[in-house]
């Protein structure tokens, strides 16, 4: 099933970096975010979903701040809501890795570059909300 928009011109939001093809879909830089790697994607009716992880480790435990002292503690499964891709909703199905540092005992999660953790999307999609708005409602 093809997703399409209603605008084309914030349809073409995402798009104006770089054009998607059907071929393209299955490709690791679909996400098109540095440090990320895709580890698979599909389109199941209007939603594509992309199942990734962060590849630069953590150094410094976020509770305590030690440098180095960290191992790995399993993976969290975390969904994120993503800008659209052609009209079609995108959630990125992110394995985020879990530590837990020597020092202090405390747990912690990767830090995501280019994710917001308080809103559970991307800085990309915060900004494809805020151009929609804008051209709703107007600037200001």
């Amino acid at each position: 099933m093809k997703c399409a928009s209603s605008e084309n011109s914030l349809n073409l939001w995402r798009e104006s970096k770089r054009p998607l093809s059907e071929e393209m879909v299955g490709l690791t830089d679909i996400l098109d975010m540095p440090g990320w790697s895709v580890i698979s994607s599909h389109q199941d009716g209007d939603t594509y979903t992309i199942e990734a992880e962060y590849t630069k480790p953590l150094e410094a435990c976020t509770k305590c701040g030690v440098i180095g002292r960290l191992y790995r503690h399993g993976t969290k499964p975390v969904t994120y809501r993503d800008a659209p891709i052609r009209g079609c909703h995108v959630q990125i199905l992110a394995k985020v890795q879990r530590y837990r540092c020597r020092d202090c005992n405390g747990t912690c999660l990767q830090l995501l570059e280019g994710i917001r953790h308080d809103r559970r999307m991307t800085e990309r999609c915060i900004q494809y909300i805020r151009a929609r708005l804008s051209a709703i409602v107007g600037p200001g």
